[in-house]
C-alpha cells in the first residue's frame, strides 16, 4: 500500500508540472504573436497641441520643522507658573516679560524676614542695653572700691556681669541675622 500511495504522488507531481510547462509556453506563444511586446495591455495617453505657458507646481510634503533661533527658558525662582503672557510662535524682544510665576510665598517670606529683622533689631538694642548697665555698675562698684567703701567680691561679680554682657552682645549670628534682613528690607 505505502508504494501505491509514493507512485500516485509521483505521478500527481509529474501531471503538475506538465501542465505548469504547457501554461508557460502558451504565454510565451501568445506574446510572439502580439509583436513581442512586453507589459500585456496598451496605455492610454492623453495628446495635445503645444502651447506656450505657465507652470504652476503643486506638492504635498511630510516632517518636521525645525526653528532657525531657540532658547530654554529658566527663571531665577521655582514655583507655580500664574500667567503665560507669550504664545508659540510669538516674537520676543530681550527684556520682555513672558511669564509671571505666582508670588504669594515669596511674600511670606518677605514679611517673615522683616518680621525676624524685627526681632533681631529689638534683641541687640535690648543687648547694648544690658551691656550699659552692666558696665555702669562695673564702673561704680570699682570707684567704691577705689575709695574702700565697696568690697572687691562685689566688684568682681559686676565684672563678671559686664564681661558676660559684653559677649552676648558680640554673637556673630545676632549681626549676621539683620544684615540679611536688612537686604531683605533694601
Amino acid at each position: 500500500m505505502k508504494k501505491t500511495i509514493i507512485i500516485l504522488f509521483v505521478l500527481s507531481a509529474l501531471a503538475y508540472l506538465g501542465y505548469e510547462v504547457a501554461r508557460r509556453v502558451s504565454v510565451l506563444r501568445a506574446r510572439e504573436k502580439e509583436g513581442g511586446r512586453r507589459g500585456g495591455a496598451a496605455v492610454a495617453v492623453e495628446v495635445g497641441s503645444i502651447r506656450t505657458g505657465s507652470i504652476l507646481e503643486t506638492g504635498q510634503f511630510t516632517g518636521s520643522l525645525q526653528p532657525r533661533y531657540s532658547f530654554t527658558l529658566a527663571p531665577n525662582v521655582g514655583g507655580r507658573l500664574q500667567r503665560l503672557l507669550v504664545d508659540v510662535s510669538d516674537t520676543v524682544k530681550k527684556g520682555q516679560l513672558v511669564a509671571r510665576i505666582e508670588d504669594e510665598e515669596y511674600v511670606r517670606q518677605v514679611e517673615q524676614a522683616k518680621a525676624e529683622m524685627l526681632v533681631a533689631q529689638a534683641s541687640l538694642k535690648e543687648q547694648e542695653s544690658s551691656l550699659e548697665f552692666a558696665r555702669r555698675e562695673y564702673e561704680r562698684a570699682d570707684s567704691l572700691l577705689a575709695r574702700n567703701i565697696a568690697s572687691e567680691s562685689e566688684t568682681d561679680v559686676k565684672r563678671s556681669v559686664f564681661k558676660v554682657a559684653e559677649a552676648k552682645k558680640a554673637v556673630p549670628w545676632r549681626r549676621e541675622s539683620i544684615s540679611v534682613a536688612s537686604k531683605m528690607r533694601g
